[in-house]
C-alpha cells in the first residue's frame, strides 16, 4: 500500500516539485517578470504546493507513527495518503490538480 502513495505522488506534481525546487524552468519563470526578478506564482501553484507540503506532511507522520510501533496510527495515516493522492474519478475533485 506505500508504494502506491508514492507512485501516486510521481504521477501527479512530483516533475513539478522537482522544477521549483532544483531550480528548474518553473522556478526561474515563476520569478521572473517584464521589470523585476521576484516571486510571481499563479494561485492554483500555491495551492497545489500547499496540497503537496499536506501529503508531504502526512506520509513523515506515517513514519514517525511507524517507528513508535502504533501500527494503527501509521495504518490510518497511510490510509489518509492514499486518499490523498488518489487520481480523481468523475465525481471527486483531485486532490492533487494535474501539472
Amino acid at each position: 500500500m506505500g508504494n502506491q502513495v508514492i507512485a501516486n505522488l510521481k504521477k501527479g506534481r512530483w516533475k513539478e516539485m522537482c522544477d521549483f525546487t532544483h531550480t528548474g524552468i518553473f522556478q526561474l519563470n515563476r520569478n521572473l517578470t517584464a521589470d523585476t526578478v521576484e516571486p510571481n506564482y499563479p494561485e492554483d501553484e500555491l495551492i497545489g504546493a500547499l496540497e503537496q507540503a499536506n501529503v508531504s506532511g502526512v506520509i513523515a507522520g506515517t513514519f514517525a507513527a511507524g517507528v513508535a510501533n502504533n501500527q494503527n496510527l501509521a495504518n490510518s495515516l497511510l490510509a489518509k495518503a492514499l486518499e490523498m493522492t488518489a487520481p480523481p474519478t468523475p465525481s471527486t475533485p483531485a486532490a492533487l490538480p494535474p501539472p
